[in-house]
């Protein structure tokens, strides 16, 4: 699913950030790129980043959520999509938002059912203004004359699956660049050793730029050609071409370019394919092969002859991105079985030393994905440059081990870093949560629920903040309150026992005596003459 941008709105502090946390916005296909606590504020919060939906409370101080809504229609040409929240005594004003532009409306307290369900509609509206917005985009640069660019990014949408056959043929007949059926492709994959990226980022970019450069300058002279990066950053040249028996030139012009450049090349050439088919069967198998280069460490992996159909390729990269998904979520348990699935994938009949460019293939994706997330601590960049360092000195099931113990390191900081985190954001949170137990200890319908909607956060999501920042669950903080002012009120004596059950929110007698026995050891009874002597 696109994450589509959203700015929140709301001049309540508590509030706002409780939307702006309490909810798996991402889930639901939209990342908040920004909020504001005014209408004046988030004015220039959308002129900034340009959100696809915006979510406002309807009554605000300084400008209400319509007069915002009236404000950026005026400064901006392409309006965000706004759902408006309002409290119930605002529904009104919250239908008359509608009617002047607002796509729905939230009534608080916020109802999960319904938040999904309007998250889910929006996000739909959202994505047939974008898809909309692009036709007529697309229609501009064909008028502007930006053919060849223009036709680079449909081919590009093309080549990894976001635009089918009939519509690609369409954008090639407007183009007048239909292919004919002796017209042939080869597809290049090529880029630098990505161990130099960890090694020497900037010898890294300097000698891919170096590459690209050289690469299009030959190309030029024989190829019509496009050129792209895949999802991975894996620089593409899809080459056209009138002649038979092409492979073997581009696999010279590859190993001349290793050459002269002095290079760390690593590369892959696909067959020769004829005809509108023929694109995407050339890209699709030099992705294969160049992964199938990378892993193995080879420089150059070529297909001489049209790959063969009916066999199932087996890639490593749906357990590389497993491995990584169960670290950002902090799932030990499927880091242990997808470490284990990593193992069996190893090929049999091969060295030692060859199963260590896979090992060193996952720990430099897993670092760079820590990098990008939450960052490596000074330990951990520590830890993975000894492996790298030590990597060829150690057996293949020690690099394993070392691996799966460098990462389970990553996943007890990142938990470290979210708890920490929580505490400082949350305590605010906490501070009236706790207040609002001590004020309504009395109260036996006290819930986690009730107090998560006091402070306006999502029900399962303050009872994680509850545990994380005060080290016990809200069921037993709360049992254990209510056991300590029961033992206060006993022993100052001026209550019944019946008296004391009604004022620490456990009105069934028979219920209050089984607990409290359980928490003291002794009957209520036996606790009060204790203390008497």
């Amino acid at each position: 699913m696109e994450l589509l941008k959203m700015v929140i709105v709301d001049d309540e502090p508590i509030t706002l950030q409780g939307l702006v946390r309490t909810y798996d916005w991402e889930s639901m296909g939209f990342q908040v790129a920004g909020f504001a606590d005014n209408g004046e504020r988030a004015l220039a919060v959308i002129k900034q980043v340009r959100p696809h939906l915006v979510l406002t409370d309807i009554r605000m101080k300084e400008m209400t959520g319509l007069e915002m809504m009236e404000a950026v229609g005026e400064e901006l040409a392409e309006e965000p999509v706004f759902v408006v929240i309002s409290a119930y005594r605002d529904f009104e004003y919250a239908k008359k938002a509608c009617e002047v532009g607002a796509f729905s409306y939230l009534v608080k307290p916020i109802d999960e059912e319904q938040l999904q369900e309007v998250m889910r509609s929006t996000y739909e509206k959202c994505m047939e203004k974008i898809k909309s917005e692009q036709e007529r985009e697309n229609l501009k640069r064909i008028l502007m004359g930006d053919q060849h660019n223009y036709l680079q990014v449909m081919t590009q949408k093309y080549l990894q699956g976001s635009l089918d056959d009939e519509k690609m043929q369409e954008v090639l007949r407007i183009l007048r660049r239909e292919i004919r059926g002796t017209q042939r492709f080869i597809c290049v994959c090529a880029d630098i050793d990505i161990s130099y990226k960890i090694t020497d980022p900037l010898y890294y970019e300097t000698e891919r730029t170096c590459l690209f450069r050289y690469l299009e300058q030959v190309f030029k002279e024989s190829y019509e050609f496009q050129s792209m990066e895949t999802e991975h950053g894996n620089h593409v040249f899809l080459l056209g071409t009138q002649m038979h028996g092409g492979v073997e030139e581009v696999r010279r012009i590859l190993k001349e370019a290793a050459e002269k450049l002095k290079s760390p090349v690593v590369s892959a050439v696909s067959g020769e394919y004829p005809g509108f088919c023929g694109m995407k069967k050339s890209f699709w198998q030099a992705l294969r092969f160049f992964e199938t280069a990378s892993e193995a460490g080879a420089n150059a992996f070529t297909a001489n002859r049209p790959e063969e159909t009916g066999k199932e390729h087996v890639s490593f990269s749906d357990v590389e991105k497993t491995i990584m998904n169960a670290i950002r979520k902090n799932d030990k348990a499927q880091l242990k079985e997808a470490m284990v699935k990593f193992v069996y994938l190893l090929p049999e009949q091969k060295s030692g030393d060859s199963h260590k460019k896979y090992i060193h293939r996952l720990a430099v994706l897993v670092e760079f994905m820590l990098q990008d997330s939450y960052g490596l601590t000074k330990e951990l960049e520590h830890n993975f440059q000894n492996l790298y360092t030590n990597l060829n000195q150690i057996s293949m099931m020690k690099a394993i081990d070392i691996c799966y113990q460098l990462f389970g390191q990553a996943i007890d900081e990142r938990m470290r870093s979210a708890k920490s985190r929580d505490i400082a954001f949350f305590s605010e949170y906490m501070s009236k949560a706790l207040a609002y137990i001590d004020e309504n200890i009395q109260d036996e319908t006290l819930s986690l629920t009730a107090v998560a909607a006091e402070v306006y956060l999502n029900p399962g999501y303050f009872g994680r903040v509850f545990k994380n920042t005060q080290n016990i669950s809200f069921k037993q903080y709360l049992l254990n309150l209510r056991m300590e002012l029961a033992k206060k009120l006993i022993v100052e004596g001026r209550d019944s026992i019946s008296a004391v059950c009604e004022k620490v929110g456990i009105p069934n007698r028979s219920y209050f005596s089984q607990v409290f026995k359980q928490h003291t050891g002794m009957l209520p009874s036996e606790y009060k003459k204790e203390h008497e002597t």
